[in-house]
């Protein structure tokens, strides 16, 4: 596979713009490692993949298989407070299941830029 064509299904990831069970194919297809380019799961992704949940589009576990292909990929770059939101979205069984409560709350604290990242751990 190609860089472009592996950072094309990157993109598909982190935009989540088809259904889980095409993501899933596509993600099985990339390589496990890659000295490539990256790719940036930013802010404004995860908000609007949270706002999907918040709207009905998108259910828990649609987000959380998100989260687990976002987080087993070493090709996508993340700052922390967003690392730490699809950590907590991947691991409803350690961190409890997504809410509309804790998606709002996500959400809120990717608005104000991780202010109370330290505080919400």
């Amino acid at each position: 596979m190609s860089d472009g064509q592996r950072l094309r299904a990157l993109e598909e990831l982190v935009h989540f713009r088809r259904p889980i069970e095409e993501l899933s194919v596509i993600i099985r297809s990339l390589p496990w490692d890659s000295d490539g380019p990256t790719i940036e799961l930013t802010t404004e992704h995860v908000r609007r993949i949270l706002r999907s949940f918040l709207q009905n589009e998108r259910t828990a576990d649609e987000l959380e298989f998100w989260a687990n292909c976002v987080e087993s990929r070493e090709d996508i770059w993340t700052g922390p407070l967003i690392r730490y939101i699809v950590y907590k979205l991947a691991n409803p069984e350690l961190e409890g299941t997504l809410t509309t409560d804790s998606a709002t709350d996500f959400s809120q604290q990717l608005l104000a830029g991780g202010a109370d990242l330290e505080t919400t751990k």
